[in-house]
């Protein structure tokens, strides 16, 4: 999906005077991910809120099952998800 790029501190890029184009679809996940239930005001059940999976000491399949249903709930198909080392691998088609 086509959308505005945001840098590592999630500041637009802006390219020539102008805000930068690009597939947006890893930050889309991450921002689905990242962001709590409550954070996107057009859509308040959206958001896994990763922050508070890790702190608390939760079943990891808890967490796999919740993060495939809110991104396969933002239209991904999603036909892997690992956690590996603090990382989150996908496989989406």
């Amino acid at each position: 999906m086509q959308d505005i790029l945001y840098n590592e501190q999630n500041q637009p890029v802006i390219r020539r005077g102008d805000f930068d184009i690009g597939n947006a679809t890893e930050q889309h996940i991450k921002h689905l991910l990242v962001g709590n239930k409550g954070d996107f005001r057009f859509a308040p059940y959206v958001g896994l809120g990763l922050q508070n999976w890790l702190s608390d000491d939760q079943n990891l399949t808890d967490l796999q099952h919740e993060a495939l249903k809110q991104l396969e709930l933002d239209g991904l198909r999603v036909t892997k998800l690992d956690f590996v080392a603090g990382v989150i691998k996908g496989y989406y088609v």
